[in-house]
């Protein structure tokens, strides 16, 4: 299977200047819509330019929290729009792509929660070279996801590296690792997401969860650690249908004298 890119390729593509600490040193719109970047490498400034892939793109870019990656951000702004982003990250001189993230952006009226589909590649994929699709056989599988969230839920169950490990955990590493739900433990996934809520890093924590009581409605407790998340979140609304979910499943299978107190007060 074949799947096209939306972004275009870089048009431009020249070293300049000397290096400096950060790795994304500006960006800016061109007449034609085009996001000019420019990055630091260790033989100077690397400039490029991307047009928006979408006619309604508000193009921009950012560097991602914990990350050696660039976002370039392509997604319509509109409410519910869709989403359309390249992760790169700077490779022997050169930008590559190393996850790319379509679906939907988050609705405050109908779901506050992006929806995104995340492509990871398992290797960084050149962008000077023009490609604009990419094969199944590029992308990562089983394995790295497993490998993946166990080594991240040693890092938020350890004191020393918890906070920081949840802090810099983006909603699209979130999106990411709750559409390998076939792969990862749900137990383990279910942690993830509590761990997240638990240190404030409430988005990626309620995508995670979310897809959890979607997908696995049998597990009650989860809808309140999703709750919880929404709540904390500043998604009150959506979250007092989970805490309602959450007390009528809990009295469904007799353990109402279990419900938190707090969970009654904030549905009232």
């Amino acid at each position: 299977m074949i799947r096209k890119f939306s972004f275009l390729i870089i048009l431009n593509f020249t070293f300049f200047g000397s290096c400096h600490s950060r790795v994304l040193e500006k960006h800016h719109l061109l007449r034609d819509g085009s996001l000019r970047v420019v990055v630091n490498s260790n033989k100077g400034s690397l400039m490029a330019d991307f047009p928006p892939p979408l006619e309604c793109s508000m193009m921009g870019a950012y560097e991602l929290r914990g990350s050696a990656e660039i976002v370039v951000d392509g997604s319509c702004r509109s409410r519910g729009g869709q989403a359309d982003l390249l992760l790169l990250k700077y490779n022997d001189n050169s930008l590559c792509i190393s996850r790319h993230i379509t679906g939907e952006l988050g609705d405050p009226v109908e779901n506050p929660l992006p929806s995104y589909e995340v492509y990871r590649f398992s290797k960084c994929i050149p962008y000077k070279k023009g490609i604009d699709n990419y094969s199944d056989g590029n992308i990562v599988g089983k394995d790295f996801y497993v490998r993946w969230a166990n080594e991240f839920i040693l890092r938020l169950e350890r004191k020393e590296t918890g906070e920081v490990a949840a802090s810099e955990f983006s909603e699209f590493d979130a999106a990411e690792m709750a559409g390998q739900y076939k792969y990862i433990n749900v137990e383990k996934l279910n942690n993830i997401g509590f761990y997240l809520q638990k240190f404030g890093n409430n988005v990626p924590a309620a995508i995670i969860l979310s897809k959890i009581v979607d997908k696995f409605p049998g597990r009650v407790v989860a809808k309140l650690n999703y709750a919880d998340a929404l709540w904390d979140g500043g998604y009150k609304k959506f979250a007092k249908i989970q805490y309602d979910d959450y007390i009528s499943g809990m009295m469904d299978v007799g353990r109402a004298g279990k419900i938190p107190p707090y969970v009654f007060e904030r549905v009232k």
